[in-house]
Order: C-alpha cells, then structure tokens, then sequence
C-alpha cells in the first residue's frame, strides 16, 4: 500500500496506509473523494458568472466538470495530465510556450478563440510541424538571451545599493532576498 506524507512547519508526518485501521482509510478515501471533486470547481462558477452566464450554463458546466474528475478518478487518471500524458519540459515546453503565443496572437487579430485540451494540443502540434524551423530559432534566441543574461549578476551587485534612492539600503536589499 502507499506511504501517506504531509509537511508542515518542516515537519513530516508520514504512515504506511496499510498501518492505518479501516476507519481512518475510510475518512481519508471519503474525504479525499469529497474534496477532489470540490476543489475541481474551485471558482468555476465565479468565473462564469464575471462572464454573465445564466445559471443554467453554470450549473451545465459544474456538473460536466464533476463528471470529468469523476470518470478521471474511476480510471485512475485523476491527478495525471490529458488522461496521463506527462508534464512537458525544458526546450518541449519552451517550444509549445512559442507555438501558444503565436496562435494566441493569430487568434486574438481574427477575434477567434482557441480550442481547449486535445483539440489545443493538436493545434500546437501542427503549428509545430509546419513552422518548426522558425520555432527551433526562436529557441535559439530565447537560450541566448538566458545565458546573456546570467552574465548580467555581476551589474547587480554592492554598488547599487551605494547608488540607489535615498531611503533604500540594506533594509530593502534584505527584502528582496
């Protein structure tokens, strides 16, 4: 069975769940069921009803919603991305990051929307397949630009305190820590 860890205050609590007697895993299996579902609507309704929603459309999209985390949890892909597709990262997000600007930016001067989910992602992958080359330099540029950057520690070090406005000084530097 699993190991249950929480951390608070630089304290770890941690149990095997198989330790646990039954009603304790009934708690946390209820509890747990209860609050998924609650949190996968977290300020759903509020967002809708900025956008002037009826309450019918609210209550539509909160019961499609609670199917979703539904249907997730009984194929055990709650807590998964897309239905188990792993985060994407370093240059693969990078690159998607490229590809999403630039449809958002198409899309917001034809005063389109983009899809959601599979069919954005899908968007994306034929936005990469058609312009990759100019993504792969914009990569290039984006790279560059990091490293350029992390040679600019050496601008920021004790002389700007001795330069800045009066009233700065050690007081803000140890804020910005």
């Amino acid at each position: 069975m699993a190991l249950l860890k929480y951390t608070a205050n630089d304290v770890e609590y941690s149990v095997l769940a198989s330790a646990l007697p039954s009603a304790a895993i009934d708690y946390l299996l209820q509890y747990g069921f209860a609050k998924s579902l609650q949190d996968c609507v977290a300020g759903v309704a509020k967002g809708l009803k900025a956008k002037e929603k009826s309450e019918a459309e609210i209550t539509a999209k909160l019961v499609e919603t609670h199917r979703a985390r539904f249907d997730a949890i009984l194929e055990g892909t709650v807590g998964t991305r897309a239905n188990g597709v792993p985060r994407v990262k370093g240059d693969d997000k990078l690159r998607r990051d490229i590809a999403l600007e630039a449809l958002r930016a198409h899309a917001a001067s034809k005063k389109a929307k983009l899809p959601e989910g599979e069919a954005l992602a899908g968007l994306v992958a034929k936005y990469l397949a058609k312009y990759g080359e100019t993504v792969e330099a914009e990569l290039a540029r984006r790279k560059a630009l990091r490293v350029e950057a992390e040679g600019l520690d050496d601008l920021f070090g004790d002389d700007e305190a001795e330069g800045g406005e009066e009233g700065e000084g050690e007081e803000g530097e140890a804020d910005a820590e």
